[in-house]
């Protein structure tokens, strides 16, 4: 894969018409983590689980573009992401609580297409981007109810293995000279859950969100 990577930006180099460098932000419109509740939580009415996302609304990183002909690009970011949440419930006497803390790093690997129009140019793209995850997971129950003895288990699970995703989005490129302005919005399908618990069979489970869309702007310079 490394090797491929690098014949394909070395062709990419040699067949650019422009190169641009600069950087990319944003915001997640979905959660990174998200809760499921079994039928059996819902009998509990004195108490409900609690699951709050923690995470931070941007996402930022450099970003690379190399212009080729017939109106197609290639372009590569780097973007750093901070994520998290706390789940939470009381129910007599059970008490569990999970939370979590993780810094990731997304390299979307991305052609586009563009049309040359005379204020803006509308692009689509689409491709790859590998993810890697750091942090800890941690997580406790507690019961003092007979009935529940011996207690539901809590079962957390994480997975910092590199992840892969399938990336597409578009959004409209402003020239203003050298200076270039992209909005854009972007949707990736990934294709594991590096996140998962089940806080036992009554309280429901959680896992890492297999969709996420964000909402980007990008400001670079054209060097050529």
């Amino acid at each position: 894969m490394r090797c491929f990577l690098v014949y394909l930006a070395t062709c990419c180099i040699c067949a650019a018409q422009s190169i641009a460098i600069g950087a990319i932000g944003g915001g997640r419109v979905t959660d990174d983590v998200v809760s499921f509740n079994t039928p059996e939580s819902n009998l509990l009415v004195s108490g409900a689980p609690v699951f709050r996302v923690e995470s931070r609304f941007y996402d930022v990183g450099p970003a690379i573009e190399i212009g080729l002909p017939h109106g197609l690009g290639v372009e590569f970011d780097a973007l750093y992401h901070r994520q998290g949440f706390f789940y939470t419930f009381y129910h007599d006497t059970l008490y569990t609580t999970a939370g979590e803390r993780d810094n990731t790093w997304e390299f979307p690997l991305l052609l586009k297409y563009r049309l040359r129009w005379l204020v803006f140019h509308p692009f689509v793209e689409a491709g790859v981007a590998p993810r890697t995850m750091s942090g800890r997971l941690t997580g406790t129950l507690q019961s003092d109810d007979i009935t529940l003895s011996p207690p539901s288990p809590l079962s957390l699970t994480m997975s910092y293995s590199p992840s892969v995703g399938f990336v597409a989005g578009g959004g409209l490129r402003f020239d203003l000279g050298h200076l270039r302005l992209e909005p854009q919005m972007r949707y990736t399908r990934w294709f594991t859950t590096p996140i998962s618990g089940l806080a036992g069979d009554i309280l429901g489970s959680f896992s890492s969100n297999l969709n996420q869309a964000d909402i980007f702007v990008g400001i670079s310079w054209r060097l050529r």
